[in-house]
């Protein structure tokens, strides 16, 4: 799970709890607190399997929205993670019935200019970024093409 969906069900259980808190509902209601628990319980789970398996696989992969992303309401970021090293790949979303596009160099761009923990890498990055839940909807273009 990208780290931008998850703030966004992290700020929904904080925005529950301290709404609930001010309304004095949640520690009134069993059922309430009870669901709210649930819920965290989830966050909680989800963020330690996410981040387990970013361990086993040594990589992760992210999204980031357009709001967290500075250009226009539709440009997105995809964030490659290796250790300590990173990779930002920009994208665009689609309309309605179009795919969303993740802008990548060719081959002879990627090895000129990326770092050198990456050059010579790009199959083996591009195919791990688009293996990824967070790319489905993605179609790949040469970063030579964004306008």
């Amino acid at each position: 799970m990208s780290e931008s969906r998850v703030f966004g069900l992290f700020g929904w259980l904080i925005g529950g709890l301290a709404f609930a808190v001010i309304g004095g509902r949640l520690w009134d209601s069993p059922w309430l607190f009870a669901v709210f628990a649930v819920l965290v319980v989830v966050f909680i789970v989800n963020r330690w399997n996410a981040r387990r398996r970013a361990k086993k696989l040594g990589y992760s992969v992210h999204y980031h929205s357009p709001g967290l992303v500075r250009g226009g309401d539709k440009d997105v970021e995809i964030v490659y993670l290796e250790g300590d090293n990173k990779i930002y790949f920009k994208g665009v979303l689609g309309d309605k019935h179009e795919r969303d596009t993740l802008f990548v160099p060719d081959a002879v761009v990627w090895d000129a200019e990326m770092e050198s923990w990456a050059k010579g890498r790009r199959a083996e990055i591009v195919g791990r970024v688009f293996k990824d839940s967070v790319t489905r909807n993605f179609s790949i273009a040469d970063s030579a093409d964004r306008k």
